[in-house]
């Protein structure tokens, strides 16, 4: 499906997922207090179909839980507590898939975290648009100007 750029491969953390090396990178989904997932996959990018697929690893939940941006870990910033905090989100976040598609030249963007129902924005976003971290939006402009580099340059994202 996905067109990489060369052979080489990446292995990526939840089990080993053979990952194409093209596709690596962070898939926004921090808004405040959250982690990022890791991109497996990516396509079309600038179009009307493009996507990234990515998953959650152990990695990922690593920086999350050394960050603690809520406070969680105790004792703070201690080894134990973080490798604690990084085994409970994994039982939790294991297997979830994040899939982001976006219809570049119509400024659409649709957003799906597991299970969860998807989000969608419409860019360029209104002037008055709530772009704060608690909106959620932040995330959600970072992945279209990753799927829409083009399109987001165009309308000035920021």
């Amino acid at each position: 499906m996905m067109r990489a750029l060369g052979t080489a491969l990446c292995a990526a953390a939840i089990g080993t997922v053979a990952v194409p090396a093209t596709a690596a990178g962070d898939f926004p989904l921090a808004s405040c207090a959250t982690w990022n997932g890791t991109i497996v996959e990516r396509e079309g990018i600038d179009t009307r179909t493009a996507m990234i697929k990515g998953i959650i690893t152990k990695a990922d939940l690593q920086e999350y839980c050394e960050r603690d941006p809520g406070g969680e870990v105790k004792p703070p910033g201690s080894r134990s507590g973080i490798s604690q905090c990084v085994a409970r989100y994994l039982k939790s976040e294991s297997g979830s898939e994040l899939l982001a598609m976006a219809n570049c030249p119509a400024g659409l963007l649709e957003f799906q975290y597991g299970s969860n129902s998807p989000r969608h924005l419409k860019f360029p976003l209104r002037s008055n648009a709530d772009v704060s971290c608690a909106s959620g939006n932040p995330p959600l402009i970072a992945q279209f100007k990753l799927l829409c580099p083009k399109a987001a340059s165009r309308m000035r994202l920021k």
